[in-house]
This record gives C-alpha cells, sequence and structure tokens, in this order.
C-alpha cells in the first residue's frame, strides 16, 4: 500500500500536476484550478491531523477550463491535510490549509 501510494505521488510528479483550492466565505464550497486537464472528477480529502471523525471527502465535478467545484461541510478551526486525487487513483497530490485561509496550494509531495 506505501509502494501504491509513492507511486501515485511520483506519478504526479511526472505530470506535473498542480493546484490551487478557494474557499467561498462561509467553507461550504471549494473551486480547484488544476492546469493539467484530467478526465472525470476529482476527490478532496480533508484530514484533520489529530481528529479523524472531522474528515470529509468532496466529490468534485468538473465545470470546466480546468476548474472543478464542490460542497463540503464547513470544517473544524485548526490544520487540516488536503489530499487531492484523480478519479482513476492514478496520481495524488496534498497541501496544508486552515479555513482561516481562502486557498490552498497542492502538489506532489509525500512528506506532508
Amino acid at each position: 500500500a506505501i509502494n501504491q501510494t509513492l507511486d501515485r505521488f511520483e506519478r504526479a510528479r511526472v505530470l506535473r500536476v498542480q493546484a490551487s483550492a478557494a474557499f467561498n466565505a462561509e467553507r461550504t464550497r471549494v473551486r480547484v484550478s488544476v492546469p493539467q486537464a484530467t478526465e472525470g472528477g476529482l476527490m478532496l480529502r480533508f484530514v484533520h491531523p489529530t481528529r479523524a471523525g472531522l474528515d470529509q471527502s468532496v466529490r468534485l465535478e468538473r465545470t470546466g477550463g480546468g476548474l472543478y467545484e464542490g460542497a463540503m461541510a464547513s470544517p473544524a478551526r485548526g490544520h487540516w491535510h488536503l489530499t487531492l486525487e484523480d478519479e482513476q487513483g492514478t496520481w495524488r497530490i496534498t497541501g496544508v490549509w486552515s479555513p482561516s485561509e481562502d486557498a490552498a496550494r497542492l502538489e506532489p509531495s509525500a512528506l506532508r
């Protein structure tokens, strides 16, 4: 399982997948920009580092032009680990976000 995860990060690195996520003021919607076009939707996971019961997964639908959007539950305060994957699970990128910030950057890094 660890090797599969590392393979997904490496695949994202090879494809040069990067993304930025922007959140509405209420933190109930997220818009993700992925310059590298991908087929199908994306899955964005919010993982709380100490409270697994607060974790959530958000399916992002393609809206065109490398943009994806989805609805989310308003998250608790604190830092969140973000994981973005393609629908097929072939690549994965990560980032860190706090609900006090309007945006987050995601990139291929297994170190988060």
